[in-house]
This record gives C-alpha cells, structure tokens and sequence, in this order.
C-alpha cells in the first residue's frame, strides 16, 4: 500500500517502466527485504502505473503484463515462481463463478504477506 503512490506519480517523469518498478521495490525493500516483500510491491507498482496512465488498459491485462515484468526484472528470484503461480490461481479463481468469493480469497491467503495480499486484491479487482 505504500508503493501504490509510485505507480501514479512517475508518468512522465522521464523513467522507463522497469525503472518506476524498481523505485516501488526498492521501496519496499526498506522494511521488507525478503523477495516477497519487495516483489509484489514492484508488482503493484506495474499494475498501478499501466492502470491509471492507460485508459485502454483492462485489469488483467495489466496483471498479464506485470507477471512478465517481474520475470523480466527479477530473472534470478529464488520466489517469483510462487508469486507468478499465486497471481495466475487469483486469476484462475476470479473467473470461476462456482466458487464462493470468500472461500476464493481464504484459497489465496490470509493477506498477512505481501504476496497473498497482492493476489487478493488481483482476484478482487478482476472479479
């Protein structure tokens, strides 16, 4: 919550995307330098800055685009597989009309880390 500021202020501002994303993760390393305090925070960043300076750009796209993002710039973590693979259920689970919402978001987490708390928010907002 405290990168989403990032993602909106940085548009043009003479930084490329990947840099706007490192500031949010290098941001959140601060207080959270484990990678799944940091990444998701890159990750929010993304999704922020794609959703609020284009117009034409869909939720899920965004998280599509942000999932890439965060391969691209942190090819190396040792955790990005877990956040990729809990985005992708939140993704999965928002689509799914059989499952009860609260049921879907306890499937998740229970938002006490950054990377269950970005996948709720993802299923959330998609759904």
């Amino acid at each position: 919550m405290r990168v989403a500021p990032i993602g909106l202020y940085f548009e043009d501002k003479g930084y490329t995307t990947a840099e706007i994303d490192m500031i949010g993760a290098e941001a959140a390393a601060l207080t959270h330098g484990h990678e799944l305090g940091y990444i998701p925070a890159a990750m929010l960043v993304h999704i922020i800055h794609l959703l609020s300076h284009h117009s034409n750009m869909s939720v899920l796209d965004a998280v599509e685009n942000a999932k890439k993002a965060m391969r691209a710039l942190f090819p190396h973590a040792e955790h990005i597989n877990r956040l990729i693979k809990l985005t992708d259920t939140a993704i999965k689970l928002s689509k799914n009309n059989e499952i009860n919402d609260l049921d879907a978001i306890y499937e998740l987490g229970e938002g006490w880390v950054a990377e269950e708390t970005l996948a709720i928010a993802i299923f959330c907002s998609i759904k």
